[in-house]
């Protein structure tokens, strides 16, 4: 049976989150606080829970099979919810086993291109059934999501997904990890971040300026500090000296009355969170060994520290568990310790990485004691999850989790904090992508504004496009370049200049692509923004149900993309073979139509002709009528706006960044020529972007070539 959900935070949650704290230790801490706080501290063993094995006192850690202890947490249907347990936290408290988990549902792509993940963050209490080998649910299960995330950052991230922005964003609370500091058992999550104070209500139509902000928002994310079984908000966590806005897998713990987060791994930057949320980095220390061994990785948190004391109850270290992603996006998870006491440094590090269940593990994200294996010390609950699909708890005795660790403490080194410094942090190409993501942000316009009118050409004067050009031809005037240039195939922008053309006349400069704008007295440059650098993902047997623009006899679906792009209000459209079948579904439309489910996906291919003027030319014809075909022409799809609905024969599209381009020159890039050299870097940057790039130009030979650079940067040369 699937457990009860409370979804709110309402009375039955509050008394479901209090019977799951509650237990026999409240009775014997009852009127001694120092007594309850102690019990708290040194929690009492879960080993009833669990399964049975042989704890003989000659019994070695080398005589049990390990990996028959590694056990699914079955405490919730997929089958039947559509929703995934994941990413767990499982810690032993009073005899009881609590978890914290990630309930996380497929992910859906919103139209244009935005892969949208949405999560829930559920408490319950686990123990072992025999019967099905598993660890299951024994209580209610309390849905702390709401309690956690900010509805005014939830509904602007909302709306950002409609913008096509940002590749990937999250939605709700994520990484959910359970914590005892000083007695007081915490939940720590990231979530969406909160806007500003000076921020646009949340009502209102996205501003120029909210949409370079959303090219960032899936990155966007904020550390939450909550304590459980208490009326208190939650707190959020701030560094502002942080390098990123990114909060995420901050490994939090206590010492002497204080709390501290783990920010970074390499170098270990511990923080020391003040009242209020504000941290500062209090404790930093590198290690030249760590930084050398894990050099090309990412390097990220994963459990919260587990403090481990001596045979007197001395604190003597603290262990941890770090997770690392290479170039493959390929994950390790390693246990590691760091000192007991400020400068908290590094220790050591497990040599190889742990062996658990899952073809993509991802982290490990909790580690607590949950009872004792014999006289040779204390046996360790890891929890991680699996393939984004399952969550899992690992038994492992602690003398076996720090049976083979490389020594690195002499090694560590005090250090000061620099962006520069923790680029152990993300990947090498993650960076790099982000940086050109800030790029592209900074001069951000909203979807249409640039030349979106009926095959609008836009002019700038007092500029010249310094790109080769393909075409020269002469015009009096600047605007007859733009009729030229629309009639010329592979022509998205030109430069006039009155200088040029000789007898009181001017010349047209057409060119392929814009290149480097430089200020010139005289010239004038203009382009087809939307018609050159968009295109139409196309999709078969499915209508888009968005709000209506106009509608229009056309009798192929790719014509359809021509009409869109240079329709001023059009982003989307739907193709039906029948004007009938667009008649039936006149009721189709409208902004408060709405859903979940997913958008067009972005799988379809680039229509639009490779001249850059979007399919050919085309008047639309007619008023619809006819049985040669409609274009229902649609608004671009909004946050909620737009829904993909099966209906056999229709096509529908949605206009989006081409991701496909084809640079055309008359010969491959000489790296002996200023001009050629910047194409390069145009090239080196699209790639970067995430762009496939195709090169035609014919070889002239002799000279310096750039051909074994386009090989390295990954474009396909198309012509000798």
């Amino acid at each position: 049976n699937s457990p009860h959900i409370d979804v709110a935070l309402t009375e039955s949650l509050m008394t479901c989150v209090a019977s799951l704290l509650a237990s026999t230790a409240d009775e014997q801490g009852a009127g001694d606080p120092a007594r309850a706080e102690q019990s708290f501290v040194r929690p009492r063993s879960c080993e009833e829970l669990l399964p049975r094995f042989a704890r003989k006192q000659t019994l070695r850690v080398q005589d049990v099979h390990w990996r028959r202890l590694d056990l699914r947490i079955d405490a919730w249907s997929a089958a039947e919810n559509r929703e995934r347990l994941t990413n767990p936290s499982v810690l032993c408290l009073n005899g009881r086993l609590l978890m914290v988990a990630r309930l996380m549902s497929d992910p859906t792509v919103q139209p244009p291109c935005t892969d949208v993940w949405r999560s829930r963050v559920v408490l319950s209490s686990l123990a072992y059934d025999r019967a099905r080998g598993k660890l299951v649910n024994v209580s209610c299960m309390g849905d702390l999501t709401e309690g956690l995330v900010s509805r005014e950052a939830e509904v602007r991230a909302e709306r950002c997904v409609g913008t096509g922005r940002t590749p990937s964003i999250g939605l709700g609370a994520e990484d959910p990890r359970l914590a005892l500091l000083d007695g007081a058992l915490v939940l720590s999550a990231n979530v969406p971040l909160t806007p500003s104070d000076d921020a646009q209500p949340a009502d209102v139509t996205l501003a120029d300026t909210e949409l370079s902000s959303c090219a960032a928002a899936g990155s966007r994310r904020a550390m939450l500090l909550s304590w459980l079984g208490s009326t208190s908000p939650p707190l959020e966590l701030r560094w502002p000296s942080a390098p990123t806005a990114t909060a995420r897998n901050w490994l939090l713990f206590s010492h002497e009355r204080h709390v501290y987060a783990v920010y970074s791994i390499e170098p270990h930057v511990v923080l020391r969170v003040s009242e209020g949320g504000v941290c500062s980095a209090t404790h930093v220390t590198a290690n030249s060994r760590l930084a050398a061994r894990f050099a090309g990785r990412a390097v990220h948190g994963g459990a919260n520290p587990l403090l481990v004391r001596d045979e007197a109850g001395r604190p003597h270290f603290f262990l941890s568990a770090l997770h690392t992603k290479d170039m493959r996006l390929r994950y390790h998870n390693y246990v590691y310790t760091f000192a007991a006491t400020p400068p908290f440094a590094v220790l050591s590090v497990g040599r190889k990485p742990l062996r658990l269940h899952g073809k993509r593990v991802r982290f490990v994200s909790g580690l607590a004691t949950v009872g004792a294996f014999g006289r040779q010390g204390e046996l360790v609950g890891v929890s991680y999850g699996a393939d984004d699909a399952q969550a899992r708890l690992a038994l492992l005795p602690l003398s076996l989790l720090l049976a083979n660790q490389q020594v690195v403490s002499g090694s560590s080194r005090p250090h000061t904090v620099r962006a520069s410094t923790l680029r152990l942090l993300q990947l090498p190409s993650e960076a790099q992508e982000q940086a050109l993501s800030r790029r592209l942000a900074s001069s951000a316009v909203a979807a249409g504004r640039v030349a979106s009118g009926l095959g609008g050409c836009s002019l700038r004067d007092g500029w010249r496009f310094d790109s080769p050009s393909i075409k020269v031809v002469a015009s009096a005037r600047a605007s007859g370049c733009c009729a030229l240039c629309a009639a010329t195939h592979y022509c998205s922008a030109f430069t006039w200049s009155a200088s040029d053309g000789g007898d009181g006349g001017g010349v047209c400069w057409l060119k392929q692509w814009s290149g480097t704008m430089v200020r010139q007295a005289g010239a004038i440059s203009g382009h087809f923004s939307r018609e050159a650098a968009c295109a139409c993902q196309l999709s078969d047997d499915v209508e888009l149900n968005a709000s209506e623009v106009s509608r229009t006899a056309a009798p192929t679906a790719e014509l359809c993309c021509s009409l869109c792009l240079r329709s001023a209000h059009c982003g989307a459209y739907t193709w039906y073979a029948r004007a009938a079948d667009a008649t039936a579904r006149v009721g189709v439309g409208g902004d408060d139509v709405g859903g979940d489910e997913g958008g067009v996906d972005g799988g379809g291919v680039d229509h639009g002709g490779g001249d850059g003027r979007g399919g050919g030319d085309s008047d639309g014809g007619g008023n619809g009528g006819g049985s040669a075909g409609i274009c229902v022409l649609r608004r671009a799809p909004g946050a909620g706006a737009a829904v993909r609905v099966p209906l056999l024969g229709a096509r529908s599209a949605v206009v989006a960044l081409k991701r496909t381009l084809l640079f055309v020159h008359h010969h491959p890039p000489r790296v002996d020529f200023g001009s050629d050299r910047r194409l390069l870097s145009v090239l080196e940057q699209a790639r970067a972007g995430g762009f496939s790039v195709f090169f035609a130009g014919v070889s002239t030979g002799g000279g310096s070539s750039g051909r074994a650079r386009l090989r390295e940067l990954g474009v396909e040369v198309l012509c000798p």
